[in-house]
This record gives C-alpha cells, sequence and structure tokens, in this order.
C-alpha cells in the first residue's frame, strides 16, 4: 500500500515541499510521490493556517455527530497545530452542544479547501475536549483579550433569543483569572486519515494517506 520514494519536493517561498518539474505547473499528487514529504507538505499547510488569518487553512470545516446520530457541521478557526505530529486545535465555549458532541462520539471530521492549489484536504480524526486544564489554561494565556470576550456571555451557544434582543460584545478581557475562562475550551483533534483531491483540467487526482504504527501510507483512488 505505501509507495516508495520519487526525486526530492522543491520548496516553494512558504517553506512547504511541493513536487515541481520544468514542464508542468505545481502539482501535490505524482506518480511514485514521497510519502513522508506530502505528509509533511500537509502538515505545514495546516499550520501556515495558524500564523496567517488570510491562509486557507485558517478557516476549516468542523463534522461531528449530534445525539439523534445526525452530522452536524460549523466553520472552525485554526488555532495552533504540529506539523511533524499532525494534530490540529481549536477553541470553542464549553457550554457549546459541539462538546457533547465530541465527548460522546470523538470521531470528527475536518475539511479545508485550497483555491490557490485547488486541493481539498478531508481529515478523519479522533477529537479530546480540554477544559480547565494546563492545555486549556496554555490556550487561554496565548488567546488575545478581545477573543477572550466572547466567552463572558452569560447565554449558552445556539440559546433562543427574543426578537427584540440586542446582543452587546463584551470588553476586551486582560485578566487571565477572569470568570470568563470557566467557558473556554480547546479542541484536540489527532489526525488519522487524509483524502486529497487535487482539481485539474488535464484530469483530477485523489488519494488517501492512512497513519498507522507512526507512519503514513499513501492510496491512490479514483477521483
Amino acid at each position: 500500500m505505501k509507495e516508495k520514494h520519487a526525486k526530492d519536493p522543491v520548496v516553494n517561498h512558504s517553506g512547504v515541499g511541493l513536487h515541481r518539474d520544468a514542464s508542468s505547473p505545481v502539482r501535490w499528487i505524482m506518480p511514485h510521490l514521497n510519502v513522508e514529504a506530502l505528509a509533511r507538505q500537509i502538515g505545514e499547510w495546516l499550520h501556515e493556517g495558524t500564523v496567517s488569518a488570510h491562509h486557507p487553512a485558517h478557516l476549516l470545516q468542523f463534522a461531528s455527530v449530534d445525539h439523534n446520530t445526525g452530522p452536524q457541521l460549523r466553520t472552525v478557526v485554526l488555532r495552533s497545530s504540529e506539523p511533524a505530529a499532525h494534530w490540529v486545535r481549536f477553541h470553542t465555549d464549553i457550554r457549546s452542544p459541539k462538546v457533547e458532541e465530541v465527548r460522546r462520539q470523538p470521531r470528527v471530521a475536518l475539511l479545508g479547501y485550497d483555491p490557490n492549489l485547488r486541493l481539498q484536504v478531508r481529515m478523519d480524526a479522533i477529537a479530546a475536549v480540554h477544559h480547565k486544564d494546563s492545555l486549556a489554561k496554555q490556550g487561554w494565556e496565548r488567546t488575545p483579550p478581545h477573543s477572550r470576550a466572547s466567552y463572558a456571555s452569560k447565554r449558552v451557544p445556539g440559546e433562543a433569543l427574543k426578537q427584540d434582543v440586542v446582543h452587546h460584545a463584551h470588553p476586551p478581557i486582560h485578566d487571565l483569572e477572569d470568570p470568563a475562562y470557566n467557558n473556554y475550551a480547546v479542541i484536540h483533534c489527532a489526525i488519522e486519515v487524509i483524502d486529497l483531491l487535487e482539481l485539474d483540467s488535464d484530469g483530477h487526482r485523489r488519494g488517501t494517506l492512512v497513519r498507522a504504527g507512526g507512519e503514513w501510507c499513501w492510496q491512490p483512488v479514483a477521483p
């Protein structure tokens, strides 16, 4: 299942390895590709989403299963990642329905799309909720004061409001001991499967990276 190494990738301005040929455009999915290099490319692509709000990976779609076994999908802001370990994290309100959904069924999915690369990145992951622990505290300390303010609301996310209720933004929170911290949580997603679809007028390309025993295996599949 695992394909062997091909030629070394070229590195672009962002530091991400891209397979390039003088007579062809940049492509991620190539015959006889370097599996480890491709996995690293995806890790770096995700990490860039934590650095720049303008990067396509900054906003990902996050899917979970609700108590009726129905799908729930929403956009989340990528806050941190580890390219080599292939995990990503985002922040949420502990009162959000997604928290109980993750606790009930930790198998989740994430989706990203890069219009510049014409690349769709689908990921299967195992999620875990961190609340009032060392990881959450670290995330809270790194969260900007204006972002901390969103956790100060007394209203539960998704709570129905009366028609005449006006929502006022809470002022920035500079105190790390503010009670709003009690509503703050981090969701950690360990990625296990990455499905890549590269759109191309010469023919779409698709394949799946599966992590097993600490190594990534590559399987080309029909687009």
